[in-house]
């Protein structure tokens, strides 16, 4: 059976996915659906996939409906005539089977043209999962409440990249508009390295009741055991071993006990989801909790920085959170984005190429602290300070980059 798709142009649409069509599993989900349905594809897929959308396949032959396929009528005298009802029960049988293939077909038609309507129009409401179908979400949300309710002094273990940077000053940010203040530790890159170390650990459990760990834990098991007796949760994204640390609570989309498919989110984007979660149960006791939608903006640089695919999820996180950066309500992003001679709407490239390296300067040949103090900077002054002085790293960190490929190339 061949199919033939009328072209919807919309430039937007038809040009993103040209360009980058390879890089989305609902593309090749398409291709490979209407090749299984003996789909004769002599369009580019995106096209395929634009009119799938807009629900403007060629009217000439639409996939049928199965409760549009009528039985054959009854003879008069089925009751009667044995032949008569053996041929209408055959013709019948052939029927009930094309009614089967065609359910087949229109079921997966109307999965691709909402895998395609939701890929083009991401939208979070949709998207979202419900937080406690993660591990430990709801456990660690309880916790982090109880904490701010008994007035707990609470420490942030956040990793010095930009995902560890963002998802430091998210959760920070959510804190201080509760008015609950936090401390904020980010590991020396050359001294300490990646993730908790014991010393950190250490010294922190002894004056906070409470540490989370952002962007790194999973594997710290001797560095968790070290924080005991304080509660230590983390929350990450990095690859997890079948034995987990001794933490109060792990959220991590990637443990292997995990059964949904959100493997491709960063650590920042599983903040996001925790203090969901806390904000609903803030609400559910009558507090009113801070609004998230405008933390989007952090979601989205440490998404775009940390280099996580543009699919589900991640994808309306972006596009929401590039809106949230051009109405410039962080002062260290706006300040970041001036002195990137930003004229425009932001864009995925520009938190990517522009303001992640910035970020990441810091932590590489700098302070390691500076791009989680400029992301939770309060004032003007105080912002561009900072975005000067990461700005001057990233110069630094680019001159040593091209004296090191010079000589070796020598």
């Amino acid at each position: 059976m061949h199919y033939n798709f009328i072209k919807q142009s919309n430039k937007r649409y038809l040009e993103e996915l040209n360009n980058r069509w390879h890089e989305f599993p609902v593309v090749s989900n398409a291709v490979n659906i209407m090749q299984r349905t003996e789909w004769v594809i002599n369009r580019p897929v995106f096209d395929v996939l634009d009119a799938c959308v807009k629900n403007s396949f060629a009217l000439g032959k639409l996939p049928i409906n199965p409760d549009d396929i009528p039985l054959p009528p009854k003879p008069f005298d089925i009751a009667t005539n044995k032949e008569a009802k053996t041929k209408w029960k055959r013709e019948a049988s052939n029927v009930y089977k094309e009614r089967a293939k065609a359910k087949s077909k229109f079921i997966q038609v109307r999965q691709i043209q909402e895998e395609a309507k939701l890929f083009l129009d991401s939208k979070i409401k949709y998207l979202l999962p419900d937080p406690k179908s993660f591990k430990d979400v709801e456990k660690a949300a309880k916790r982090l409440i109880s904490a701010i309710n008994q007035g707990h002094k609470i420490a942030i273990f956040s990793d010095y990249d930009v995902d560890g940077a963002a998802s430091g000053a998210l959760l920070n940010n959510w804190l201080r508009d509760l008015g609950v203040p936090c401390t904020i530790y980010i590991p020396d890159r050359i001294r300490e390295g990646f993730g908790p170390n014991i010393t950190a650990m250490e010294k922190l459990s002894k004056t906070h009741d409470l540490i989370i760990c952002l962007d790194c834990g999973t594997v710290a098991f001797e560095s968790i055991l070290a924080a005991n007796p304080t509660d230590v949760i983390i929350v990450d994204h990095h690859l997890a071993e079948e034995n987990l640390p001794e933490a109060f609570a792990i959220i991590n989309p990637s443990r292997q006990d995990e059964t949904g498919n959100f493997k491709y989110l960063c650590a920042t984007a599983m903040v996001f989801i925790l203090l969901v979660e806390a904000n609903t149960q803030l609400k559910n006791d009558n507090v009113n909790a801070p609004n998230l939608l405008k933390f989007l903006d952090l979601v989205a640089l440490a998404t775009i920085a940390d280099v996580a695919p543009l699919i589900g999820l991640n994808r309306a996180f972006v596009k929401q959170g590039l809106l949230v950066i051009a109405n410039r309500t962080n002062p260290g992003l706006s300040a970041l984005s001036d002195v990137c001679q930003l004229t425009s709407k932001p864009s995925a490239y520009d938190l990517g190429f522009l303001l992640g390296p910035r970020i990441n300067a810091g932590g590489r040949i700098g302070n390691s602290k500076l791009g989680v103090e400029l992301l939770i900077a309060q004032t003007e002054i105080e912002a561009e300070l900072i975005a000067s002085k990461l700005n001057k790293l990233n110069v630094d960190r680019r001159e040593i980059e091209k004296k090191v490929l010079h000589e070796v190339r020598l």
